[in-house]
């Protein structure tokens, strides 16, 4: 019987793969002019431009910037989605009186507020890190609430036949149940967060990585503008590896039933 690899060795050697094989036709279509490299640049000019830009000091303190603004906002979106959506999942009576609100602000998104935001709170980390909140806390607080929800009511009615109290309820069934909504949830949440720091900065900040996309368009720099770009999306890929790495801490067992 011929034996497969398991998934976590064949996801990362399959992405790796399709990555090289797109910058391999990226960089033959730019050689061939194919392709404009004013206004797509090649991944040989990215890597040259790439030296020049992290051997400078400016492009680290901009990125501080952003990550002080976007961990801000992520911090406060699960410090209230979480126990919020929780508490709607576990209480109906206050599910159906804040349920609607929170429908009305998920289908709104969050850059909508933008000029609001800068007008209340100025252009400061404060500004940024709320619409990052506003951006992230709605999945989180959904997902929680429907993890909580879709809890199967023959344990918690096996778990109560025990004497469990309360507490014992929720934290060996509830939470155990609902964390891949509630994980599933907060890789939402860092998605929209980030599209809403980086849209943020580009049009109103004096500083972070969205700043520096708006000056490099602006100055048609397409090789720095599209490393920008790779930073931006290999910092997103970053943080929801972290994030499933942080679920397989939190649930074991998870990664037993995904083996098997």
């Amino acid at each position: 019987m011929k034996r497969r690899l398991p998934d976590r060795t064949l996801r990362p050697l399959v992405g790796f793969a399709s990555i090289v094989a797109l910058l391999t036709v990226w960089q033959a279509a730019a050689d061939s002019g194919v392709v404009d490299v004013r206004f797509s640049s090649s991944p040989l000019r990215i890597a040259h431009s790439a030296s020049d830009m992290f051997g400078s000091p400016e492009f680290f303190q901009d990125a501080a910037s952003s990550l002080a603004k976007f961990l801000w906002g992520m911090v406060w979106a699960c410090a209230i989605g979480i126990p919020l959506g929780v508490a709607m999942g576990r209480n109906r009576r206050l599910r159906l009186m804040i349920d609607p609100i929170v429908m009305v602000f998920y289908s709104v998104p969050s850059t909508t507020f933008l000029p609001l935001i800068i007008l209340w709170f100025g252009i400061g980390i404060n500004a940024y890190a709320l619409l990052v909140f506003m951006g992230a806390v709605f999945p989180i607080l959904v997902n929680s609430m429907a993890g909580i929800r879709q809890v199967d009511m023959s344990l918690i009615r096996a778990a109560r036949s025990f004497g469990a109290s309360e507490l014992d309820l929720f934290r060996l069934v509830l939470v155990p149940s609902a964390l891949p909504f509630v994980m599933g949830g907060i890789r939402l949440g860092l998605g929209r967060g980030l599209i809403a720091v980086i849209f943020g900065e580009m049009y109103f900040s004096i500083a972070g990585i969205g700043h520096l996309i708006m000056r490099y368009q602006a100055g048609l720099n397409t090789d720095k503008l599209m490393l920008l770009v790779v930073v931006t999306a290999f910092f997103g890929v970053l943080t929801i590896a972290l994030a499933r790495r942080i679920e397989g801490w939190l649930g074991p067992w998870r990664r037993f039933r995904e083996i098997e």
